[in-house]
């Protein structure tokens, strides 16, 4: 058994603040529990008597790096290019850019993912008060209030379009030939009205 000794801390104190000159917090949190795990290890299987980790102190709070947002002009000229072509579509056609619209308001509306807006059954929309049931990472079920009118609206005016296609697939946003998974994750987003 041999034992670590106090320039082996040092030594490991110095390839930690070498770490956090040339990495990102992650990858030092990252590399730290990696040479942890193999002190562990020596000190489990008895080839070392103690890990210096346990005299040095490597607890840091790592910055929370909040997800990028769609600057509002971006979302407002999506929308207004959306109800554009949904003004302009033919009449073969009206019904996908309804659909389309409805999903991107669906997004803004609720802050939902694609999971959750893929996943959403007929059932669990109430277009009379607005509340809408999502189910999300884990099987976890939340409940979302619209508050928007003109969001509400085009929700009733994309049901009564496509009432058959979304009865017959059980799915709320779909394309009509198969459910709400599919239009989303197959087709990565078809949407015809951008």
């Amino acid at each position: 058994m041999v034992a670590c000794e106090e320039q082996d801390k040092e030594k490991l104190e110095e390839y930690i603040t070498e770490l956090h000159k040339k990495y990102k917090q992650k990858t030092v949190k990252r590399k730290i529990a990696s040479v942890k795990a193999y002190y562990s290890y020596l000190e489990e299987n008895e080839l070392i008597k103690e890990s210096p980790f346990r005299k040095i102190k490597v607890k840091f709070k790592e910055t929370l790096i909040l997800p990028r947002i769609i600057p509002r002009e971006e979302i407002e000229h999506l929308l207004n290019h959306m109800y554009g072509c949904l003004q302009q579509a033919s009449e073969s056609v009206y019904k996908y850019c309804l659909r389309d619209v409805a999903v991107i308001e669906l997004f803004f509306a609720t802050g939902a993912r694609v999971y959750e807006i893929s996943n959403i059954r007929a059932e669990n929309v109430n277009l009379n008060t607005g509340l809408i049931q999502l189910m999300g990472k884990g099987a976890k079920e939340r409940y979302v209030q619209i508050g928007s009118t003109s969001v509400l609206n085009i929700l009733r005016k994309y049901y009564a379009e496509n009432r058959a296609a979304i009865k017959k697939s059980g799915y709320f946003v779909g394309n009509g030939r198969d459910n709400g998974k599919k239009y989303f994750y197959e087709n990565r987003f078809p949407f015809r009205c951008i």
